[in-house]
């Protein structure tokens, strides 16, 4: 288990990711996939690396009937649709793995929708009322690489801007990874914590998850995040999401990890993800941060500093 994980905002996580997988699983019982050991005949188990999701994922996974009440489970022997109160103690349940320790392993092979872009969407909207959308986020990512090229010395950020005209000749979206660089070059933290760097043709069970962060991870297949077309997501040295072909995509997974899974920021990391929370993804406390041992009343510094600098910059641009 990753050692900066807690406990909290974990119900929200398990009763809007129902509504997005467990009742058409559940609904497909209802109708055909049903037997008696309480077994969906067309179930199969997910491999815990999966690669790209077909539109009938979800009838490829297994449910852990096991784990369901009785009356509920009587329920759907008998092709009856749960009361609510039925359905909560559903919830109840499935909260009580995730709050007892349960493993992303675990979490990931049961209820796979919730590592999919859509489905973390929802959850992190429910738990922080932000939807993101990936034009807002390009837009910002824009702004800040066009104030640090501005800004920072030329020999800091001349290998990034060169990748950046590269993607270009590709039509790819360069500002978000570009950004990102950027902005651990200038709060001088540790890029490999955030970027783990593989093969471009490299395959998710090919990965040495020993060697990934116990945080959440960005897995990049290429030799750079500007350059490179294909991505993995990991959290707590698992991958949840072993092929994503859009940065912004990558991105936003791994940021909501940390809040979906209640995860602290490592102090490694912690200037450049509290920039993102509250620049990009526009959550901004009045105080304390979510970097692990940090201050419970103060506000970086240096991130507010940025932001006010970025701000000037554009006014007077």
């Amino acid at each position: 288990m990753c050692l900066y994980r807690g406990t909290g905002s974990r119900y929200f996580l398990y009763k809007y990711m129902l509504q997005g997988i467990l009742m058409k699983s559940y609904f497909c019982a209802l109708t055909d996939g049903y037997n008696a050991d309480c077994s969906p005949q067309s179930s199969t188990s997910a491999l815990h690396t999966r690669g790209p999701v077909e539109n009938d994922w979800h009838f490829n996974f297994s449910i852990p009937w096991n784990k369901m009440p009785t009356e509920l489970m009587r329920k759907l022997k008998n092709k009856e649709q749960p009361k609510k109160n039925e359905r909560l103690q559903m919830i109840k349940l499935l909260r009580k793995d995730i709050t007892s320790g349960e493993e992303v392993t675990d979490l990931e092979r049961e209820w796979p929708y919730l590592f999919e872009p859509c489905g973390m969407r929802s959850h992190f909207k429910e738990l922080t009322g932000v939807y993101v959308t990936e034009e807002a986020i390009e837009s910002k990512s824009e702004r800040v690489v066009l104030f640090l090229k501005s800004f920072e010395k030329r020999n800091k950020t001349e290998d990034i801007l060169a990748d950046v005209e590269v993607d270009k000749q590709k039509h790819l979206k360069a500002n978000l990874p570009a950004s990102l660089l950027l902005l651990l070059r200038h709060f001088n933290e540790d890029a490999d914590q955030m970027f783990h760097k593989m093969d471009e043709v490299c395959l998710a069970f090919e990965v040495d998850c020993a060697k990934l962060p116990k945080t959440p991870c960005i897995i990049v297949c290429g030799k750079s995040p500007v350059t490179a077309e294909t991505f993995m997501v990991s959290a707590d040295q698992c991958i949840v999401n072993g092929s994503v072909t859009n940065f912004g995509d990558a991105l936003f997974l791994m940021f909501a990890l940390y809040y979906c899974l209640n995860i602290s920021y490592p102090a490694t990391l912690g200037t450049t993800l509290e920039f993102l929370q509250r620049c990009i993804f526009r959550i901004n406390p009045d105080k304390g941060t979510k970097v692990e041992k940090g201050s419970k009343k103060a506000v970086n510094a240096k991130v507010l500093s940025l932001i006010q600098k970025i701000s000037d910059y554009e006014w007077r641009e």
